[in-house]
């Protein structure tokens, strides 16, 4: 992807001097053929001592994963080569892009620091004919809708030092993963200088149960839980929004709502396009959700209604955490309130 125009980059001109024998290839990551980790790094870090001001972004493939669980890796490195072209091709001669590892990539943006400026270009990765985000990828018989998730900070705007230039982009990578995913965040410290990264993994969804437990067994009854756990997980989960509803339907499976032709969010155990409820799915599309997640409460073939949690700010990628997070509260209403 790379070739020896490389070379008119300063930083590669550096590297030409200290290193006997340099080749461009030897830069390159062997699969994805973008800059390996260390170079992409060492870019950053060559600009921070010169005192050029640039951009850094992190970008995460979302659920990833599920492509080479259902699929295969070798399916997996097709779509990352696919993607890493596309990504190259999006930033152009603007930056350099690096394989950070695994489905992660960086991009280093010269002379692009400041906010607007950033969220600008960043914006330009997922919307375009040509954009490398929110876009299909079509392998052999596979066709898959690939969403990112990225965080950026500038220097020297949010950092004086690469370490702390990476930790800010980090957070605001976790940030938006906390949001639903499928979204980007330009850091700002007044908003993201508190996220504790270290501290992703220990979110347990433990945590998260045991306050909807103490939530619903605090609760009066069945309308008062509905609100109650409405606030808690507005608070705790970053949604929009979530309620019960009685509708008469034979829909009993988790359901991410298509909206239109361009996007559709399937982590649930049907596909979209096979969803025949239309009672459920004019009630769906009355929402002001712009993502949507459904259960129903349903106990020895008598249907209650419907838990809902839905978004309206982003189209997020709802994850396995949040679908067993709604089949759980589905049934703590219902033994309860309503057996």
């Amino acid at each position: 992807m790379y070739d020896k125009t490389l070379l008119d980059n300063d930083y590669f001109k550096e590297i030409v001097v200290d290193y006997d024998g340099f080749k461009v290839d030897a830069t390159l990551d062997s699969l994805t053929k973008v800059l390996l980790r260390n170079y992409i790094v060492d870019y950053a870090k060559f600009l921070i001592k010169n005192n050029k001001p640039f951009s850094f972004q992190i970008i995460d493939l979302d659920n990833f994963k599920l492509i080479n669980d259902n699929y295969g890796h070798a399916m997996g490195d097709a779509i990352l080569i696919d993607f890493a072209q596309r990504l190259q091709n999006a930033v152009g001669n603007k930056g350099l892009v690096g394989r950070y590892g695994g489905d992660e990539f960086i991009i280093v943006t010269p002379n692009v620091a400041d906010y607007d400026d950033v969220h600008s270009y960043i914006t330009s990765l997922f919307y375009g004919d040509k954009a490398p985000l929110r876009s299909w990828y079509k392998i052999g018989d596979l066709k898959t809708f690939m969403t990112g998730t990225i965080g950026s900070a500038s220097y020297p705007n949010d950092s004086s030092n690469f370490d702390d230039l990476f930790v800010n982009a980090d957070k605001a990578l976790y940030r938006g993963k906390q949001k639903g995913r499928n979204c980007f965040i330009v850091y700002v410290e007044s908003k993201h200088k508190d996220i504790n990264v270290n501290n992703r993994n220990k979110h347990a969804l433990y945590s998260t149960f045991s306050g909807v437990m103490d939530v619903i067994n605090d609760s009066k009854t069945f309308e008062d839980a509905i609100l109650n756990v409405n606030d808690y997980l507005i608070e705790s989960l970053k949604i929009s929004g979530f309620h019960y509803e009685k509708i008469n339907s034979s829909f009993d499976e988790e359901v991410h709502l298509r909206l239109d032709d361009k996007l559709i969010l399937t982590l649930g155990h049907k596909e979209t396009e096979k969803f025949k409820d239309p009672g459920l799915f004019n009630y769906m599309n009355d929402l002001p959700a712009l993502s949507l997640l459904t259960h129903k409460i349903s106990v020895n073939n008598k249907d209650y209604g419907y838990i809902l949690m839905y978004e309206n700010k982003i189209q997020r990628i709802w994850q396995d955490e949040d679908i067993t997070l709604i089949m759980v509260i589905a049934r703590l209403l219902y033994y309860k309130f309503l057996k």
